[in-house]
């Protein structure tokens, strides 16, 4: 009777506990850059903003081609999160062109930020500094390049997918990325199957009109106009730790029935999380909380 007692006790503790402790968690990140710069299409590959307020995007006056780089340190977000969404807002602080289309690209291969400052209005670049990325180059060695590491491809190496696209219209407003495949990027780089060498934006780059388009940095002054990558993710365990009895990969009566009766008996089976040999809370949450998980 006694024995009786103190499983139905447990198995009470355990169904009632499912009741009440979430097995996974939803979460949101909101990330500025820990890089950013523009490329500026240019012969010699020694032009560079790699710390001014701003960066560009599409064609200028002079029919050259602006891009932008931006990195992010993603290392907020839990080893094993699901990635449920992810987006990229840019402020746009100056433009002549009227409403354009833009995407953003996975970028291939590392790239630098030096100090470089652009006078004005930033759109003529500044002389590149060390660890720069440029048109040509995905780090700058002054004074003239010789021997900095190259892209293979003038204008960046990146994905020729684009992973999100947008229209960009006027100023003085944000506008926003966001696509399944950039979500699917972000979980790449989460879980380390791809290198995380951040994203490219491409402007509008054909025809005989400009195109450019100016967004606020990383350096700007105005910290709520950074740019801004939002991701959703979810975290929580799989089902390895509940899944103690046949049929294994199904999560039943069966198995919380085996974790009580181990759980009473001391049998390692029910003995989840450190310290081993001890049989306590700690160990029925873990349960719980693969148990709520449910199987992949």
């Amino acid at each position: 009777m006694p024995h009786t007692f103190h499983r139905l006790c447990g198995a009470a503790i355990v169904a009632a506990s499912l009741l009440a402790v979430p097995a996974s968690f939803a979460g949101e990140v909101t990330l500025t850059p820990t890089a950013d710069a523009t490329l500026y299409e240019n012969l010699f590959g020694d032009t560079a903003n790699g710390s001014g307020d701003a960066f560009f995007i599409g064609k200028n006056n002079s029919n050259l081609i602006y891009r932008a780089l931006l990195r992010f340190d993603l290392s907020a977000i839990p080893d094993g999160a699901t990635i449920e969404s992810a987006s990229l807002a840019v402020y746009c602080n100056r433009t002549l062109a009227g409403n354009e289309p833009a995407t953003l690209h996975r970028v291939l291969a590392d790239w630098g930020e030096g100090a470089s400052v652009p006078t004005g209005n930033g759109g003529a670049g500044a002389p590149a500094a060390e660890d720069d990325a440029t048109w040509l180059y995905r780090f700058f060695i002054p004074p003239f390049g010789a021997g900095s590491p190259a892209w293979d491809n003038a204008g960046g190496d990146f994905d020729p997918t684009p992973s999100a696209s947008t229209d960009i219209g006027g100023e003085f407003q944000f506008f926003t990325f966001s696509d399944p495949a950039l979500a699917a990027d972000v979980q790449s780089f989460v879980d380390g199957t791809l290198d995380n060498f951040g994203w490219l934006i491409r402007g509008r780059e054909g025809g005989s009109s400009r195109s450019a388009k100016r967004f606020e940095s990383k350096d700007s002054p105005n910290a709520e106009f950074h740019p801004r990558l939002t991701v959703v993710f979810s975290a929580g365990g799989g089902c390895t730790d509940a899944d103690l009895v046949e049929p294994f990969g199904v999560l039943d009566l069966d198995d919380l029935q085996a974790f009580v009766d181990g759980f009473i008996a001391g049998d390692p089976i029910a003995d989840i999380t450190p310290p081993q040999g001890i049989f306590d809370l700690a160990d029925i949450q873990a349960f719980i909380a693969s148990f709520n998980a449910g199987c992949p």
